[in-house]
């Protein structure tokens, strides 16, 4: 019978360790030894830190089946487990209405994209990232969400067309200082939640264009390579003069998950820092929504149904349902069929009755351009004056041949 483990486990000879499969080994782990400390397989005491897969490959060549790493050491030891914000959720008031906000929004995603593509550029090139411009980047779209949430929400998810990396930053960025908002985080806070969204994935710029932009599934050894990206946005955020530990700190560890399942550390529960476990609801929402190189774009509806579905396995139940709150089951942008055959899109999420926001009406049941209106569906009814109108059905635009943006504008 085999001694090896699927998952970490603590050593009772020395508790501080960890003993874990060199299939779950990650960049930026710290091996103090492996090996079964027999006689015919004695204990090897490398005492290195991850930081190259190479290394991995050269532990698994020499026989390595268990090893045992220490938590305490390696990147990211000294980030605090966490802030201890207390999780609850804020209702925000429109201080102008969506179709103002969105001309101004637009604008601020557009340069928030021109500077993302930049600070991609510089992590590949020599590193140096222009933080000045991030936070002043931030605190626009900070600026646009307390004037009116929704106008930002909607082009965080309908803004970008392609370019999947450098708009997955940007969407984050901006989902990130939505969220904060909710739960009621001060502006500093907000501020500095913000920057770790829009820096969370830069360390993907190191990776090879062949392993970021493959099609289909990465083979082991490019999946571990592509795992390294955590690491590596860390360490090129430690090394940039003004960004704090827990931001650097979130980049690290919005790929860990419940459990110590995650990745690159396998960190346990109260282990962590607040930022990546919010960070992980808002990264998976967005990659499920967007289209990436391997996967075409999921209704907003049907990525939450699937993200509840891993409550409390892939994500902090607690913190996956205030996100859902704050997004709406129906996230600004949608593009849905009412049940008297209209067709309408979501322009206004209704935190209090989330199967109820308000829309605007595009398309007769025929599809024919109708009068522009705009619909609270927490107070409509039908045209026979009794019956409400609901949803009925969560559309993909794409389908229709609908750009949801200009039917907003």
């Amino acid at each position: 019978m085999s001694n090896t483990v699927k998952k970490s486990e603590r050593c009772d000879d020395a508790p501080h360790l960890r003993r874990i499969h060199i299939d779950d080994l990650e960049v930026g782990m710290y091996v103090e030894k492996y090996g079964q400390g027999t006689f015919k397989d004695p204990f090897a005491y490398p005492r290195q830190e991850i930081v190259a897969v190479e290394q991995i490959e050269f532990m698994r060549k020499s026989g390595a089946v268990d090893v045992f790493i220490d938590p305490g050491r390696g990147v990211g030891g000294t980030i605090a487990p966490d802030s201890g914000l207390p999780l609850e959720f804020l209702a925000l008031e429109h201080k102008i209405p969506f179709v103002d906000e969105l001309p101004v929004a637009a604008a601020i995603h557009a340069k928030t994209l021109r500077h993302a593509r930049d600070l991609m550029d510089a992590a590949r090139r020599h590193g140096r990232l222009d933080h000045a411009a991030s936070r002043e980047i931030v605190s626009d779209i900070a600026a646009s969400v307390d004037r009116n949430e929704s106008a930002a929400a909607c082009l965080a998810k309908l803004g970008a067309r392609n370019g999947y990396h450098v708009a997955h930053l940007v969407n984050v960025g901006i989902l990130a200082v939505l969220f904060a908002r909710h739960l009621g985080m001060s502006e500093a806070e907000t501020h500095e939640f913000g920057l770790a969204g829009l820096y969370h994935d830069i360390g993907k710029a190191r990776l090879p264009e062949a392993i970021l932009n493959k099609p289909g599934p990465l083979s082991p050894w490019e999946r571990k390579l592509a795992r390294s990206h955590a690491v590596e946005g860390y360490r090129l955020l430690r090394e940039t003069d003004g960004i704090s530990e827990a931001v650097a700190g979130a980049a690290l560890e919005h790929h860990e998950r419940p459990g110590g399942k995650g990745y690159p550390r396998g960190l346990g529960d109260g282990e962590t820092h607040l930022y990546g476990r919010l960070l992980a609801v808002i990264d998976v929402f967005d990659a499920i929504t967007s289209d990436r190189p391997y996967a075409r774009a999921k209704p907003a509806a049907e990525a939450f149904r699937l993200m509840y579905s891993m409550r409390g396995k892939e994500f902090e139940t607690r913190i996956l349902e205030l996100f859902i709150k704050s997004m709406g089951i129906f996230p600004v942008g949608s593009f849905v069929r009412l049940n008297n055959g209209h067709y309408a899109v979501v322009c206004e999420a209704n935190s209090d009755q989330p199967l109820r926001p308000s829309v605007k009406l595009v398309f007769d049941p025929r599809l024919r351009p109708c009068r522009a209106e705009f619909v609270d569906l927490a107070d409509a009814s039908g045209p026979d004056g009794r019956n409400r109108l609901e949803i009925h059905e969560n559309l993909d635009p794409r389908l229709f041949g609908v750009d949801v943006l200009r039917l907003l504008t």
